[in-house]
């Protein structure tokens, strides 16, 4: 057991195994696994912050990717960093990982060689709770469900058919788009209520700014709801906060 945020650990696998899939372009292997450590001389490192004989729980992502040199590893977690073509990535993914993982008092090292794939490793303090006291805390009301039809607009096709996966799984009908153009021919054809428009901010040829006040001259009463990884263009975000 460890004292964490569970959709947060959810987050920080899910980008380890987005990377590392983009890493194989060929194929390969993804191994996740976790294990119960105590800390002796062996894993420690100076200046990573690793407690010495302390139980952790360590959770590794392995790959048998193309890797990366000792420069690229050096920047991996730097915000806005990053190795993937302009508009294929934001560079967040990573620093995003790091971030929850210092939250939560955790450590992460990475190892790679070109050729020779990424192993990242996870360091997390083990709960002092005990399974009981864990188990009581456990809240055990039904999930929530909920209902009506949401049409999505992401450009990013395993981001777009991630988020698909999720809502369907919580009741909702979902109508996936790639772009504004497809977004607003699929909008003019879904006949009764669109219960909220789920929309990218920054996409090709039209952004989801523009394409919300289109798609309200056809359904005025459909909320918007804006997601984005980075919005660097103030104009944007000026027009989004007078939203």
């Amino acid at each position: 057991m460890i004292t964490a945020d569970p959709t947060q650990i959810e987050q920080v696998i899910m980008n380890l195994v987005i990377n590392a899939s983009h890493a194989m372009p060929k194929g390969g292997e993804i191994i996740v696994k976790t294990e119960n450590i105590v800390t002796d001389e062996l894993y420690l490192i100076e200046g990573d912050n690793l407690k010495p004989n302390t139980h952790y729980i360590l959770l590794t992502v392995n790959d048998t990717g193309t890797g990366m040199d000792e420069q690229t590893l050096s920047k991996i977690f730097d915000p806005f960093f990053t190795t993937k073509a302009p508009g294929s990535g934001t560079g967040l993914g990573l620093s995003v990982v790091y971030g929850i993982v210092r939250q939560w008092e955790g450590v992460i090292r990475v190892y790679s060689l070109p050729g020779q794939g990424t192993t990242f490793k996870i360091y997390f303090p083990m709960s002092t709770n005990s399974l009981m006291e864990a188990e009581d805390l456990v809240v055990k009301e039904a999930p929530y469900t909920g209902g009506g039809v949401i049409l999505l607009v992401e450009d990013h096709t395993l981001l777009r058919s991630m988020i698909k996966v999720i809502l369907e799984q919580y009741g909702y009908e979902v109508i996936e788009a790639a772009n504004g153009g497809e977004a607003i021919i699929k909008s003019r054809e879904t006949k009764g209520g669109i219960k909220l428009l789920l929309t990218d901010i920054i996409m090709p040829n039209i952004n989801g700014i523009e394409l919300s006040k289109i798609i309200r001259e056809y359904h005025p009463e459909m909320p918007v709801l804006y997601m984005s990884g980075y919005v660097d263009n103030p104009v944007l975000h000026q027009e989004l906060l007078s939203q």
